[in-house]
């Protein structure tokens, strides 16, 4: 009892308050004050350090986010600048839109080039390739137009439309004479263009031809019943979903799509029929099964007129080397770093392109 009262103390209130034996405050628990007291101060210090650490943390990701905006612009610039630099040393074929080469003698023949695949989207798009033939039959110094092709083909309705507008300009400049040039590949939609040509020209390791129509779809059935996925679609007509690649493949879908190929097949071979005349050979089933053949076989049945290098089909047809080039060019982005690796010595090539 006597031990509990040395324990034990006033405070300021006239209240007990407890003491360890070395006479120090304990709080309720039986823990000294004190060391409470440096416990706190410890939380209170551990939080104030992580704040700072935060604060610094933050501080560092803006000046990174600061720095590589900064180095996007300075970027933008450069390739702003280089762009006028190209243009005054006069290398146009990075930076010209249309006409990209003018010849030095004044005797020269108009050149549409159409690479690639011809397709909305693309840089062969029909938009492009009709305004640069405009141009092209409006040059009253040249002495012809040539199609220097070198494209797998692309949609019928983009093939169409320049095939019927190189025929417009022939109708509107009956004095220029119209030669196709096949490079790598002149085929499919390809050639459906150079059919409006007056002669047809390859290189002897050309391929040419596949006077065809194609469809490309998936069927996904099986995978979708793996995976518990059921299609559902609600429709207002009978035949609104056709070819659904999460649905068998019908018959009739089958027939209604074959029907439309063999329509569009008409056109192609019809456009085919009005250009190449009666200088096709051997039968429509051979001719006109899509298959494709090198020069000397396309040749043979009547497809192209000659097998030649591109000079020696100037020289021969027209009696010229030179020509203004039209042709569709890339975005700002493909010129400045097509630009940028021809600089460095690195040339960029695509693969080997089949027909379309």
């Amino acid at each position: 009892m006597a031990q509990q009262e040395s324990d034990m103390t006033e405070n300021a209130n006239g209240g007990a308050r407890r003491l360890d034996p070395r006479g120090r405050p304990l709080d309720q628990y039986g823990r000294p004050l004190e060391r409470r007291a440096e416990n706190e101060a410890s939380v209170l210090r551990r939080m104030v350090e992580s704040m700072i650490s935060f604060q610094n943390m933050q501080l560092r990701q803006q000046a990174r986010e600061t720095f590589w905006k900064n180095v996007r612009w300075i970027a933008v610039a450069l390739g702003f600048a280089f762009m006028a630099t190209v243009n005054l040393i006069g290398l146009k074929k990075i930076s010209g839109v249309g006409e990209i080469a003018t010849p030095t003698d004044g005797s020269y023949v108009s050149q549409v080039t159409i690479r690639g695949m011809i397709a909305p989207d693309k840089t062969a798009s029909a938009k492009h390739l009709v305004e640069l033939i405009k141009k092209a039959f409006e040059d009253q110094d040249s002495k012809g137009v040539v199609l220097r092709i070198n494209s797998p083909g692309g949609t019928p309705v983009q093939a169409s439309i320049v095939y019927h507008e190189i025929l417009r300009q022939k109708e509107k400049h009956p004095d220029k004479k119209v030669i196709a040039i096949g490079d790598d590949l002149m085929a499919s939609g390809a050639y459906y263009i150079a059919a409006a040509a007056d002669e047809i020209y390859a290189n002897e390791n050309s391929i040419v031809g596949s006077i065809g129509v194609k469809m490309e779809t998936y069927g996904a059935v099986d995978l979708a019943r793996k995976l518990g996925i059921e299609r559902r679609i609600i429709t207002a007509g009978e035949h609104k979903v056709r070819m659904d690649p999460l649905m068998p493949l019908r018959p009739e879908d089958r027939q209604k799509m074959t029907s439309t190929l063999k329509k569009l097949h008409a056109n192609f071979i019809a456009a085919v029929r009005k250009g190449r005349g009666k200088r096709l050979k051997g039968d429509d089933k051979e001719l006109f099964s899509g298959d494709f053949w090198t020069a000397e076989d396309a040749l043979k049945l009547g497809l192209i007129d000659g097998i030649d290098t591109p000079d020696g089909v100037l020289q021969k047809v027209f009696g010229v080397t030179e020509v203004r080039e039209y042709a569709p060019q890339p975005g700002l982005l493909k010129r400045l770093i097509s630009a940028a690796l021809s600089t460095a010595g690195i040339e960029t090539t695509g693969g080997v392109m089949l027909p379309y």
